[in-house]
């Protein structure tokens, strides 16, 4: 009987997970706007801090890395490197390189950990956690500013000081009246898009029920962001159609081919259906008129990466683009329009990609889509919303973009681990 008990002991110590790990995802996912230090022009965010404790700690471990995981890392970063030396400013391609860098270890370090340790259920929990945390704190900034009418620079950007970076339209009493979004991000959409992403993982993970449904999504509503809502209502309608799986058989092709065709079909009359839609919904009319916020986000992008791959077929170089958009070419400036000002940013992954390498950005996309189709044959309602996340932002420099890469990542190993996407979510909802 003793010796049974001592290996059930054994047993239920090896079972134990370091949470740990799981904390310092946490921290990644909310502290993307919280400043630790400054160094190198900018702020080094909490997600950073957060990211290199990680890598410390399992480097300390020596982890065992995969052949073709060290193989992509490689080929990464020397594509980077490479990139350098073609870049408009050499300064601010290096910097950039150096991020991705540091962004590109810190994903490989922590794949493996999830390889290694069993680990991906305990990354999608910590991630709904924090979803959790955004929308409550989302909800109450809402209630306190915009129902209760209180306006305090404390509650719309708690960090004070050591906020990365801070919207001027919301740092006065009267603008505050138009806030629409969660400031523990520091981009509208983000905070509502973070949200439909945890929304997504949560409809095949089935971990929050009916609670984390309800908070997330009176979450998103408070947001006020058109993408969000736009992105919600495509992922859920999506979901209805196809499952959690999307397999290519002959009624799913079908079934696309007939979707795009509405769409096309649609277009024309966009402006005229706008307007029998409710706010914000109705600022869809926004992508036909230079100058405003839609037409910025998802017709620029376009123009400007025309200009660069015909002009610079090897692109300006990874960390240029903010400054290359500061003067940019006569040819190209009058789509920066931005109401009075104008734009110096691309919010789009796969753009910023193209206008950074030129033409050989087609590899890294390749490498992109093809992980997002993988992880579609399992998990389709987080593909789908991951996939217009990477639309909708452009913050492929930064934590942001690879802490929901990381999700990406994560929703394949479970695939690869169990081997089938069923077995992946059933293993994933018996611990909860």
């Amino acid at each position: 009987m003793k010796s049974d008990s001592v290996a059930l002991n054994e047993v239920s110590l090896e079972n134990q997970k370091d949470f740990f790990p799981a904390l310092l995802f946490f921290l990644a996912v909310i502290g993307q706007n919280i400043g630790v230090f400054y160094l190198m022009k900018r702020w080094i965010s909490l997600s950073e801090v957060s990211m290199l404790l990680f890598i410390i700690v399992y480097l300390a471990k020596s982890p065992s890395f995969e052949k073709r995981h060290l193989g992509i890392y490689l080929l990464f970063n020397t594509f980077n490197f490479l990139n350098i030396l073609t870049a408009d400013s050499k300064t601010e391609a290096l910097i950039a390189t150096v991020s991705l860098m540091f962004y590109s270890t810190f994903t490989l370090f922590f794949v493996t950990y999830i390889i290694h340790e069993d680990y991906y259920n305990e990354i999608i929990s910590s991630f709904l956690l924090a979803c959790y945390a955004l929308a409550i704190y989302g909800i109450t900034q809402f209630i306190v500013i915009r129902v209760v009418g209180f306006y305090s620079k404390y509650i719309v950007y708690p960090f004070g000081s050591a906020t990365v970076q801070i919207q001027p339209g919301l740092t006065s009493p009267l603008a505050a009246r138009l806030w629409r979004s969660n400031s523990l991000y520091y981009e509208p959409s983000i905070y509502g898009m973070t949200l439909v992403l945890g929304l997504s993982i949560n409809e095949v993970a089935k971990m929050g029920r009916k609670l984390f449904k309800g908070i997330t999504i009176l979450g998103i509503i408070v947001s006020f962001s058109t993408t969000a809502y736009i992105m919600l209502v495509t992922v859920y309608l999506l979901t209805k159609i196809f499952g959690n799986s999307l397999a290519l058989t002959l009624k799913n092709v079908i079934i696309i081919i007939m979707i795009i065709t509405i769409i096309l079909l649609v277009i024309p009359y966009a402006i005229d259906l706008s307007e029998l839609l409710p706010y914000p919904f109705n600022r869809i009319t926004e992508v036909f008129y230079r100058g405003t916020s839609g037409y910025y986000r998802l017709v620029t992008p376009v123009y400007v990466t025309g200009y660069v791959l015909a002009n610079e077929p090897l692109g300006i170089g990874v960390g240029n683009i903010d400054s290359y958009l500061d003067s940019p070419p006569q040819d190209i400036k009058h789509y920066l329009k931005m109401g009075g000002s104008y734009g110096k940013s691309i919010d789009s992954v796969p753009f910023v990609i193209l206008i950074n390498y030129g033409y050989l950005g087609f590899i890294v996309l390749a490498l992109l889509f093809s992980i997002i189709s993988k992880s579609m044959k399992g998990w389709f309602p987080f593909s789908v919303s991951f996939m217009i996340y990477i639309f909708g932002t452009g913050n492929y420099s930064s934590a942001n973009f690879w802490v929901i890469f990381l999700l990406q990542l994560n929703a394949i190993i479970m695939m690869e681990q169990v081997k089938a996407p069923k077995d992946a979510v059933s293993k994933v909802t018996e611990s909860y």
